[in-house]
């Protein structure tokens, strides 16, 4: 007969808590990312102690749902603004403040935004999202991240769990799940610092949002921009009505931004300022240095958004006649008592393209 002794000894409490600390610190990164931890910091720690560790974790068991089985694979979608990844880059030098952004991307169109913030933190992210993402594109199926706490904090996932938002963790040791995101972040530095001409990215708040403007006008191997994917998705197998539209510069030597829908569900097109000024308090012509050429039986109606309204600017001609010809030029009023400024790239406002209704009066004049 054969006789088998246990002599495994259990660990002591010690032990476990080294584990346990090991196991945080690697950032819940599972039995083998705690081992490789412990061993880098000399900590006497066994593969089992750290596998214990991660089994009792309360986080662990909470995420462990969400976290992506397949490494080194990019959830796609089948549609945009399903599927995204985000991240944060920075410490970047402070701009009014703020020293962080808030990046995201589409995975299937490639479309991102980019949110300026003075930290990253939970209710940043929290912020954020809503202001860059769903309030623009709608509430996602998934959102994508690695597992900084200013992702992984409860009041995240209370958020998210309130919205019905999946949202998987990149598996730590595999940063290729990661990819998209980290190409983002590494095109923006880039878009930065070319727009700013040095590699300080000193002031790179005053040109964020142009920088992000035109990376989603750039076409993506050669094909479409992301912008363009975006809303030619939205259109495939459904029959749309298409006006023909027609915008020429008015003068080859003027910077001029076409006007572009923001979202999938935008009602006309934003009008961008084609280079930084300040409006002052009264009326300001602001020359967009292009001719539109409206649809037969159509007019064009430019709007202020909300957050130039309630600083009190608002405009004062913006209906444009549909036999319209010359240079678009916008009148707009600052009721304020301090100046608004606006930065190469920014929203005027959405035009909106519009039928023509056909009014008859009758009566005599008197």
């Amino acid at each position: 007969m054969t006789c088998s002794v246990d002599t495994t000894e259990p660990s002591s409490p010690a032990t476990s808590v080294i584990a346990r600390w090991a196991h945080e610190q690697s950032g819940h990164g599972g039995r083998d990312g705690g081992y490789a931890w412990a061993q880098q910091h000399g900590l006497p720690l066994t593969k089992a102690d750290v596998a214990t560790a991660t089994a009792e974790c309360p986080i662990c068991q909470q995420q462990r749902p969400t976290l992506s089985p397949r490494y080194g694979t990019i959830p796609r979608g089948d549609q945009p603004a399903t599927w995204w990844q985000v991240d944060y880059t920075g410490p970047l030098p402070s701009w009014k403040g703020q020293r962080f952004v808030l990046t995201g991307i589409d995975a299937y169109t490639k479309y991102r935004f980019a949110y300026p913030t003075h930290n990253a933190s939970a209710m940043t992210t929290i912020h954020g999202l809503m202001e860059s993402l769903i309030h623009w594109h709608g509430i996602p199926h998934s959102i994508a991240s690695d597992q900084g706490t200013h992702f992984t904090a409860k009041e995240v996932g209370q958020c998210v769990q309130a919205h019905a938002i999946r949202w998987p963790y990149h598996v730590l040791h595999h940063p290729e799940a990661a990819g998209l995101i980290e190409r983002w972040n590494g095109l923006l530095k880039s878009q930065l610092q070319c727009q700013l001409g040095d590699n300080t990215l000193q002031g790179w708040g005053k040109v964020l949002q142009k920088a992000v403007y035109d990376l989603n006008q750039h076409p993506i191997y050669d094909t479409v921009s992301p912008i363009a994917r975006n809303h030619r998705s939205r259109n495939q197998g459904v029959e749309v009505e298409m006006a023909p539209l027609t915008i020429t510069s008015s003068d080859p030597l003027a910077t001029f931004l076409l006007p572009v829908p923001a979202t999938v569900c935008s009602a006309g097109l934003e009008v961008l300022v084609p280079e930084g000024r300040t409006l002052s308090p009264g009326d300001t012509t602001i020359p967009l240095n292009w001719k539109l050429r409206l649809p037969p039986g159509h007019f064009g109606l430019l709007l202020p958004f909300s957050q130039q309204a309630k600083k009190g600017v608002t405009v004062l001609a913006g209906v444009t006649d549909p036999d319209y010809q010359d240079e678009i030029s916008l009148l707009f009023h600052n009721g304020g008592k301090e100046e608004y400024a606006w930065n190469t790239g920014d929203s005027l406002g959405p035009i909106l393209v519009l039928l023509c209704p056909v009014i008859k009066a009758s009566g005599k004049l008197q």
